[in-house]
């Protein structure tokens, strides 16, 4: 559990400092760091998302954990769910 939480939260730090400034996932158009995507690529992502509470979403947003976790070459099928945030259909 605790390997979880570090993953999720390394995952939520790579989230926060590619976005900041930004408040849509369309403004994020930007290079993530190999280091960073090499850490997200450790993450469990189904099972991490699993554990995403109302209180954790308040912190950071689901549908850009998502769009990260995309970015470095991990894409979620639509209907996927992370949290409460359900993949749309694209």
């Amino acid at each position: 559990m605790a390997k979880l939480l570090r993953l999720f939260s390394i995952l939520a730090f790579v989230v926060a400092m590619s976005i900041v400034g930004t408040q849509q996932v369309e403004d994020c158009n930007m290079d993530f760091k190999a280091g960073c995507c090499d850490e997200v690529k450790k993450a469990s992502i189904p099972c991490l998302c699993s554990k995403v509470d109302k209180a954790m979403e308040n912190m950071v947003s689901m549908e850009k954990v998502v769009y990260v976790t995309g970015e470095c070459g991990i894409p979620v099928k639509s209907g996927f769910q992370c949290g409460s945030y359900i993949v749309p259909n694209i």
